[in-house]
């Protein structure tokens, strides 16, 4: 199926997304997910099945809402539909490439491992905005040549242009997938349940324009937001009307973005 711009899908597993009017327009497909058992943070086995086969029957495939940062693992169910050699460009405060505590669950902090060892379309992860603690001896020795890092520290002392140029000299394919966390933003842009990186917002819009001038984007996926909250939490309602205006500056990037691909997958 082409992918196209204008293609929205909203997971609900958590309700971070009711309050935010403009992801309730009518073209956009909501996948409801919160009845299934087992997939805050870690997914269980029959939990991965059971959302794999509700995202076989959605009828949008070009940009997802995840939820929040604890259910970033489904970006591994979407890029199992790819059937060609891709980059994956994770935007994120941190790598995913973890072993998960419960194997052989998958788990939002072990997702890229998982990722990389087990999808032959997936040639290369380019992971932009991490912590600076993080260093290159923690990649496991075997996918070390397959990832490329740039952390944050890096981004605050470059040049945009020459980040932009950085980026673009460390994709080897032609077709990529963007996978955004927004707890790579500095929290005065976003608002989650994790902690927080120092990339403006004005930031990563320049990176997801720079991407679709020069690389075909085949899928994008947006998670991040703040958990649930109820009428009298003001510092969760500050939270979501943030997380609201970051997700429609992203979308409204992504849509306007001249080459999203018309890629086929399965």
């Amino acid at each position: 199926m082409s992918i196209t711009h204008n293609e929205v899908t909203v997971l609900d597993f958590d309700h971070t997304y009711v309050s935010q009017k403009f992801l309730h327009d009518s073209t956009f497909e909501w996948i409801p997910m919160e009845d299934i058992p087992s997939t805050s943070r870690y997914c269980s086995n029959e939990a991965r099945a059971e959302i794999y086969e509700r995202l076989q029957h959605r009828r949008n495939k070009g940009i997802t809402f995840i939820g929040n940062g604890n259910y970033h693992y489904v970006s591994l169910l979407l890029l199992q539909e790819i059937d060609s050699p891709f980059t994956l460009v994770l935007l994120d405060n941190h790598t995913d490439l973890q072993e998960p505590s419960f194997m052989p669950l998958l788990s939002c902090g072990s997702w890229v491992l998982h990722a990389l060892e087990s999808l032959p379309n997936l040639e290369k992860v380019v992971i932009v905005g991490i912590r600076p603690d993080f260093t290159t001896e923690q990649i496991p020795a075997h996918l070390r040549s397959k990832i490329s890092i740039i952390p944050h520290n890096h981004i605050l002392f470059q040049k945009e242009t020459k980040l932009l140029s950085h980026i673009q000299s460390l994709i080897p394919t032609a077709n990529i997938y963007i996978s955004i966390d927004k707890d790579v933003l500095d929290e005065t842009a976003a608002k989650t349940n994790w902690d927080h990186g120092k990339m403006q917002l004005a930031t990563l819009r320049s990176i997801l324009q720079s991407l679709s001038e020069h690389k075909s984007i085949i899928g994008v996926d947006i998670c991040g937001e703040y958990p649930a909250i109820d009428f009298f939490d003001k510092e969760g309602l500050l939270a979501t009307h943030l997380n609201e205006q970051a997700n429609r500056t992203l979308l409204q990037t992504v849509k306007s973005c001249s080459r999203i691909a018309h890629a086929r997958v399965n």
